[in-house]
């Protein structure tokens, strides 16, 4: 779930990104996985899914953790990977918080390599 102000728009980075619509200081949680808001999935439950439904869910996958899919449900779906992000992800809260300050109308990114595990997936 989106703890700041944020909206998706063209990326020059890829296809769509998602944009800070406020300034966010460093140390700011910009996003959490939120139990009712977002989904957790278990392996068992992904692989019975439509492989439609499977192709796009993986593109928008925030982790996988503790044998369960967890991805977020609003355009926190949209955060590109950088290999100089200005967020990070912290698996023991399932939160994002800025590395720096983020000014409004900036992408925000993450480094996709810090969280998923999706090699980890049977």
């Amino acid at each position: 779930m989106l703890l700041v102000k944020c909206e998706a728009r063209p990326s020059p980075i890829h296809g769509l990104g998602l944009f800070a619509c406020e300034d966010i200081k460093a140390g700011m949680a910009v996003a959490s996985w939120t139990e009712g808001h977002d989904y957790r999935l278990t392996v068992e439950q992904f692989k019975a899914l439509p492989v439609e439904l499977k192709t796009f869910l993986w593109n928008f996958v925030w982790t996988w953790v503790d044998g369960c899919i967890y991805g977020t449900a609003d355009a926190g779906r949209f955060t590109n990977h950088s290999d100089t992000p200005n967020m990070r992800w912290d698996d023991a809260t399932r939160t994002s918080y800025a590395i720096a300050d983020i000014a409004a109308g900036t992408e925000l990114t993450e480094d996709y390599d810090e969280f998923d595990h999706s090699s980890d997936m049977p």
